[in-house]
């Protein structure tokens, strides 16, 4: 059996490693911009959109999916895997809305080889609904990558930060547009709660999010919008109604993320070298090996992206609340690279 010790020390890892991915900082920015209701779906709050978005949206062959936090190191991976698939349209927003650095270490600077360039990005807080909510019109998922570690931060901050920032938009989307399908990318906890100091806003944050996930989300649905879109409209009684389907919750809970982290334009950050080595070991070590070992990246955007798009597997087509654990991470084939 494991030592208590070295047990603290691995968990402590993959604590730290866990997110790393979008930070929110409760200052405010001038460059969230309040827009008035009557110009919302007229126009755009960033310059970072690709023409093509637009044409390729209006035509109605592609699903339009939203990504909160796609500057953050699993948000970026997310972003990558969906553009990837090349069958959707994403809007990704973020406090910036600017691109991450692309693989040339160009920040913001158009490519034709970059990823970047086929999304659209738009700046926003994601506390703030008024600076999206026209950007979530006809999305057909909404996914949140969104997190900050209890570090440095006061703790109603770190809750707020795991909590609000992924609530917020999951519940916007839903009340105002109708949207019933929400992925969010939480944390395989395990016991870090008990081992890191500090953890509690964290871990509480977290779990605010599965909570809304599988209590509120799944029993919302868009039944209440559609009536009153239907009351609000002039058409004859024989139109027919839109079709509904039940909303589906996905939360995906990895433990420590490994790969490889960009840290400014020009720094290449290989998570992997220290952490694969870990989730080697740590797979031999039952269940609580699986809980707390590391995952790649990459299966974790394919996880996400599956659970956003995927309509033939029958957990994810008949509704109700889902929970990608670490384990299935660790094992489903479907997220192989």
């Amino acid at each position: 059996m494991m030592r208590s010790r070295e047990k603290s020390f691995v968990v402590k890892i993959r604590f730290l490693m866990c997110e790393g991915v979008f930070f929110y900082f409760p200052q405010r920015d001038s460059r969230y911009v309040k827009l008035p209701k009557f110009v919302r779906g007229c126009l755009t709050t960033s310059q970072h959109t690709p023409s093509f978005h637009h044409s390729s949206f209006m035509s109605g062959k592609r699903k339009l999916v939203v990504l909160f936090g796609a500057n953050g190191y699993v948000g970026r991976a997310i972003a990558k895997e969906f553009v990837r698939r090349g069958t959707v349209e994403l809007t990704a927003i973020s406090r910036s809305g600017v691109p991450p650095p692309n693989e040339e270490g160009k920040n913001g600077k158009s490519s034709s080889s970059s990823w970047t360039d086929k999304i659209k990005w738009v700046a926003a807080d994601s506390t703030k609904p008024d600076t999206y909510a026209e950007h979530l019109q006809g999305a057909s998922c909404i996914v949140t990558s969104i997190g900050v570690l209890p570090f440095g931060i006061s703790k109603e901050d770190c809750y707020k930060g795991n909590a609000d920032t992924n609530i917020i938009p999951a519940k916007t989307a839903q009340k105002v547009h109708g949207l019933n399908r929400f992925v969010a990318v939480g944390a395989s906890l395990g016991v870090a709660g008990a081992l890191v100091p500090g953890a509690k806003p964290y871990i509480e944050g977290k779990m605010a999010v599965e909570n809304f996930a599988k209590n509120e989300f799944v029993r919302g649905g868009n039944n209440d919008h559609t009536n009153a879109r239907s009351n609000d409209s002039n058409s004859n009684s024989n139109s027919a109604s839109p079709p509904t389907t039940p909303p589906l919750a996905v939360v995906v809970k990895p433990g420590g993320v490994s790969g490889t982290k960009r840290v400014g334009e020009n720094l290449n950050l290989p998570l992997w070298m220290l952490m694969d080595p870990v989730t080697m070991v740590m797979k031999r070590l039952g269940k609580f090996g699986m809980e707390n070992s590391p995952v790649r990246v990459e299966r974790v955007a394919k996880a996400v992206v599956n659970a956003a798009l995927s309509d033939d597997e029958a957990r994810f087509s008949s509704g109700g609340y889902v929970e990608i654990s670490n384990e299935e991470l660790l094992t489903n084939p479907k997220y192989d690279f």
